[in-house]
């Protein structure tokens, strides 16, 4: 899995390139090539060279190109009914089923060939590629398939002074409502790791403000981005006290899609579940009906 987002417009989807291309130039600082491809155009970052599974060596790509629905109605778009869960997911942005329900014609931004980058400047490449579009066209939302989640035009655009990794669409935190023998919890994970070669990361409590949850799974996750794989099984991470540490260790995620997470034990008495390596089955998890935007997260010591 790698890093995408769809830019979704009302009307044709159009994007000038070439101011595009010098725009990605201007805010990277970098040499980049644009070439023409069918459906739209592929920017190699010729400063940041990558070795291929062959041997060879090539500059890390990304691109952009056409999405299309082919559709004339919003309400039959295949566009809208494709990012059901995204939608549900999109706790920062209150307009997201109509900001979708509107989108007729889509580009999409991709990677490709870097994965041998660390998260970081995979991020940053994304990320200067999405701002360098969005400023050169007219889309009015984005809907981020590797983060799960939608975000309105404006709101990306307010976050282009933060790291790409804290900008809206990097990262996403989910929630899910658990109604088991033992009562009502929560589970909350990041999405949007695992398309940067790193584990998400998950917190199966009860008992917390999940806006709280949502600060300790976003700081955690950024320091993991600009540290790397550093968090090894049995480690500790802050929780939300400044003597609290939460334990971590490596399970299958509760949430769909199943996966490997790093997980964080909250301790007694707001853990909830087993946690005895992959032994709990999944349970059923209902999406949760709200959840408020938690605060940016603080880059760690």
């Amino acid at each position: 899995m790698t890093q995408n987002a769809e830019l979704w417009f009302r009307n044709e989807a159009v994007v000038d390139f070439d101011a595009m291309a010098g725009r990605l130039r201007q805010i990277l600082g970098s040499d980049i090539e644009m070439q023409e491809v069918e459906g739209g155009r592929m920017f190699a970052h010729k400063d940041h060279v990558v070795a291929y599974e062959e041997g060879e060596q090539g500059p890390a790509i990304t691109a952009v190109l056409v999405l299309d629905s082919g559709e004339e109605e919003v309400d039959d778009s295949p566009l809208a009914e494709s990012c059901q869960s995204e939608v549900q997911q999109s706790w920062r942005c209150s307009e997201a089923q109509s900001l979708v329900d509107q989108g007729r014609h889509a580009l999409v931004v991709l990677e490709m060939l870097t994965r041998s980058l660390g998260a970081e400047l995979r991020l940053k490449l994304f990320h200067a590629t999405i701002e360098a579009a969005l400023q050169e066209c007219d889309a009015e939302a984005l809907v981020f398939r590797s983060s799960q989640q939608v975000i309105a035009r404006d709101d990306y655009l307010g976050d282009l002074e933060l790291d790409a990794v804290q900008r809206a669409g990097a990262l996403n935190v989910r929630i899910f409502q658990v109604d088991g023998e033992s009562g009502v919890s929560s589970v909350m994970d990041t999405y949007g790791m695992e398309a940067l070669g790193l584990h998400d990361i998950q917190c199966h409590f009860r008992d917390l403000a999940p806006e709280d949850v949502a600060r300790a799974l976003f700081n955690t996750a950024y320091y993991v981005v600009e540290k790397g794989a550093v968090i090894e099984e049995g480690n500790t991470v802050n929780g939300l006290e400044e003597d609290q540490q939460w334990v971590c260790s490596f399970r299958k995620s509760l949430a769909s899609p199943h996966r490997r997470v790093l997980d964080l034990d909250p301790g007694d008495p707001y853990a909830a579940g087993q946690r005895a390596g992959d032994a709990e089955e999944p349970p059923e998890l209902e999406e949760a009906e709200e959840l408020e935007e938690p605060e940016k997260p603080e880059s760690p010591e």
